[in-house]
């Protein structure tokens, strides 16, 4: 995991001395519902729980925001906290929480484009590695659809939110669906927005 991050963060320098990109910051929020498995020694207990989740995007690359292209890439880096309820059946009805990293990678198409406001939709993935109250190492992969805009205030800053669905699995047998809705501030450099195609 670690290595990976590394290899992202070099890819986002090398990217930076070529093109067009946006570097800015934002806050991420979600809620979803999930199926788990907990294995007693005895028995195999299946359960469900509802979760909601916050995340600060500390780091967020987007290659579209400065210029006219039709595709986009969106790399972003964040921490945050996923809190839990489980159903009565499984694990007494507890509720517990999970610290999180994450990094996530959006492969978008603009399918409407003005001078100063844009629309985008492709996949997302997520890779997400989470530590329980317990201490306890999870490894979260997700991937599913993304809708997003820009709003180009000035030929510096931009605007920008994002409505995703995840479909998520873990290395525990955990699968989950999660609805993501995220508001950003963008600083973009080299080149400015044209309303030329």
């Amino acid at each position: 995991m670690s290595l990976r991050l590394i290899l992202l963060i070099v890819l986002s320098c090398m990217l930076l001395q070529v093109s067009a990109i946006g570097m800015g910051a934002g806050f991420e929020g979600g809620c979803g519902w999930g199926e788990e498995r907990e294995e007693d020694v005895n028995e195999d207990t299946d359960g469900t729980y509802e979760f909601t989740r916050s995340k600060l995007i500390f780091m967020l690359m987007d290659t579209y925001v400065g210029t006219d292209r039709i595709f986009l890439y969106r790399l972003k880096m964040g921490a945050g906290r996923i809190d839990y309820s489980h159903d009565i059946e499984f694990l007494g009805g507890r509720t517990d929480h999970c610290d999180t990293f994450s990094t996530d990678q959006i492969y978008g198409y603009s399918f409407l484009r003005t001078g100063t406001f844009k629309v985008w939709a492709g996949p997302s993935m997520t890779f997400e590695s989470l530590v329980s109250e317990e201490k306890h190492n999870r490894i979260h992969f997700g991937i599913g659809p993304a809708l997003g805009c820009h709003l180009i205030a000035t030929p510096d800053v931009a605007f920008s939110a994002e409505l995703a669905y995840h479909y998520e699995f873990d290395d525990r047998k955990t699968f989950n669906s999660t609805v993501y809705l995220s508001i950003y501030t963008i600083l973009i450099s080299n080149e400015t927005w044209s309303e030329n195609p």
